[in-house]
């Protein structure tokens, strides 16, 4: 299994949003550009993410898009969902109509357990949480580049 690149590009324009003081209006362009996502695609994922009532978007040459919700509130999984739809690690665990052995499986018991604790963890970080890991990783970057420079000229 693994998460889509829409999901994956979701996550870093929410990201960057969820950075941006409340009500602080971005572009599309901006955030594409930041995040290293093609402009395009980015496009059609706020659209989706708008109808989901995730972003507020204002048209206009002064209009952009902001979160429109709280970051603490959205965790990584509702993001994933809201552009890939449920998250399942196999076929059996989109729906027992779509697998006809699940009362025969010995590794179906499996699946959910794993499915439980994939969930788990995606449920448990927040935008919120994830741009304090930004945070960290940024100043420790800097830090490291000012390390380096400073044994670079000596």
């Amino acid at each position: 299994m693994q998460i889509t690149r829409a999901a994956d590009y979701a996550l870093r324009g929410m990201t960057y949003l969820a950075r941006q003081e409340p009500g602080e209006l971005s572009t599309i362009k901006e955030i594409s550009s930041e995040e290293g996502v093609p402009e395009k695609f980015m496009r059609k994922l706020f659209h989706i993410l708008h109808k989901r009532g995730f972003i507020d978007s204002t048209r206009g040459k002064l209009g952009g898009i902001a979160l429109n919700i709280d970051s603490e509130e959205v965790t990584m999984l509702d993001i994933i969902e809201a552009v890939d739809g449920p998250l399942a690690l196999n076929l059996c665990l989109e729906g027992p109509d779509l697998c006809d052995r699940i009362d025969l499986c010995p590794m179906y018991d499996i699946w959910c357990e794993a499915q439980a604790s994939v969930n788990q963890v995606l449920k448990q970080y927040s935008l919120k949480d994830i741009v304090k890991k930004t945070g960290y990783i940024r100043r420790a970057r800097r830090m490291l580049r000012t390390l380096y420079s400073m044994r670079s000229s000596v």
